[in-house]
């Protein structure tokens, strides 16, 4: 809030029954340092999203810092050591490491997880897609990795066992996939995150690369259930950002540990 003046979804505000053209100004800027815990956003989005027997889909748009083995981290998530959801991009020599993780409880690591890992694209400090998606078969195959609307060739390990669950009351971060591990934190941009309640077909990561651009994902039919702008639409309270859901699943988020100055123009 601002004032007496509350941020109202771009998509809900209309004048002589027109929507306001969509735009794509700002992003974070997540920068640890070493902290532990480091800057990041906290939102309640329900444990069960990530469910091992519900599809889902998970999107967002990253750039690394540099090319220096400090960039990168973990994007997404609600993990408590081993438990939970993950997405992370790491550095991996001359390559971005993509690595995806669905755990069970810590009682049924490794049995009850999923390691989906890609190394194939270049490194450098453009922007890039990630987009995993999951049809809630319970099976490595379920899976599958979207690197810049390519889809990834992806090493997997372990399958899940009757005995454990993915489903837990972990925190969901953005900007790492759990807090007090120094090594977790993203170093970069991050722009555009959504969640979808349903598994996208390579059409609709087609629709979301949008030829690399981020676009108007409710306009184009894809009806992200959480969607956060990664500044438009964020408020500063003088202490911390609050990112507006411009999803269906109408749950904000709140920074932590971030200044006002995090938010950023978006590079090119």
């Amino acid at each position: 809030m601002i004032g007496n003046v509350i941020p109202i979804p771009w998509q809900r505000v209309k004048e002589n029954n027109t929507t306001p053209p969509y735009s794509n100004e700002y992003c974070f800027n997540f920068n640890p340092a070493g902290l532990n815990p480091g800057p990041c956003i906290a939102a309640n989005v329900p444990s069960t999203m990530f469910s091992k027997t519900s599809s889902f889909t998970a999107a967002s748009w990253f750039r690394f810092r540099n090319t220096s083995s400090a960039s990168g981290g973990g994007i997404l998530g609600n993990t408590n050591l081993r438990e939970g959801f993950i997405m992370r991009a790491n550095v991996n020599g001359a390559n971005i490491e993509m690595l995806i993780q669905l755990s069970g409880n810590l009682s049924g690591f490794p049995n009850g997880n999923f390691d989906i890992i890609d190394s194939s694209l270049s490194l450098d400090t453009n922007w890039h897609l990630i987009v995993v998606t999951y049809d809630g078969s319970e099976t490595a195959a379920g899976f599958k990795l979207y690197l810049d609307n390519s889809s990834a060739i992806v090493s997997s390990s372990n399958n899940w066992t009757s005995s454990t669950n993915s489903t837990n009351s972990n925190q969901f971060y953005l900007g790492t996939n759990r807090i007090f591990d120094a090594a977790v934190y993203f170093n970069g941009n991050l722009d555009e995150m959504s969640l979808y309640d349903y598994e996208m077909n390579s059409s609709n990561v087609n629709t979301l690369w949008n030829s690399g651009v981020p676009g108007d994902i409710f306009s184009d039919g894809l009806n992200p259930k959480h969607w956060y702008r990664m500044g438009e639409f964020a408020t500063w309270d003088n202490t911390n950002w609050t990112l507006v859901d411009q999803g269906t699943g109408s749950v904000n988020g709140v920074s932590s540990l971030m200044n006002e100055n995090d938010r950023i123009i978006r590079p090119t």
